[in-house]
């Protein structure tokens, strides 16, 4: 059973969106995991559960082509600055900008207290077909707000 008809013109898809570090350079990214966020719940000795008032931190990956040199290497000059001597400036504020069809921006989020935890590089090999090399990161964030 087809949904045509059921999403207003010009719906938010997933395909069209921009992840931006601020202090950085714009970075290409080809993809972006799901994005989740729990609020931690208690246990009431009658065994219902309620709210325990905060949000978890995220934790999400981006992957981005790795011939994008100068963008490569400001990520991993971002990276490298959560390795002791850990910088000042290691967390970052990021946001994602979901954008439309027709190129208009539809929901922005505020990625409080990003840094980068984890790199992984591709693997290599000889029988490839000439793909793109893409690097995947993990991203960890303090929170993620809704802005638009």
């Amino acid at each position: 059973m087809g949904i045509k008809g059921a999403f207003q013109p010009d719906a938010m898809g997933t395909n069209k969106y921009k992840f931006a570090p601020l202090g950085l350079v714009a970075i290409t990214v080809s993809s972006i995991s799901g994005i989740e966020q729990a609020i931690d719940k208690v246990e009431l000795p009658d065994r219902t559960t309620v709210t325990g008032g905060n949000s978890k931190p995220v934790e999400f990956t981006i992957m981005t082509p790795m011939h994008h040199t100068l963008e490569h290497y400001a990520l991993e000059a971002w990276y490298s600055e959560a390795i002791d001597p850990v910088s000042l400036t290691y967390k970052k504020v990021c946001t994602l900008q979901v954008i439309s069809p027709s190129g208009q921006l539809v929901r922005t989020y505020l990625l409080q207290g990003c840094w980068l935890s984890n790199r992984k590089l591709p693997e290599f090999s000889m029988e490839s077909e000439g793909e793109i090399a893409l690097a995947e990161w993990t991203v960890n964030a303090d929170s993620c707000q809704i802005l638009t």
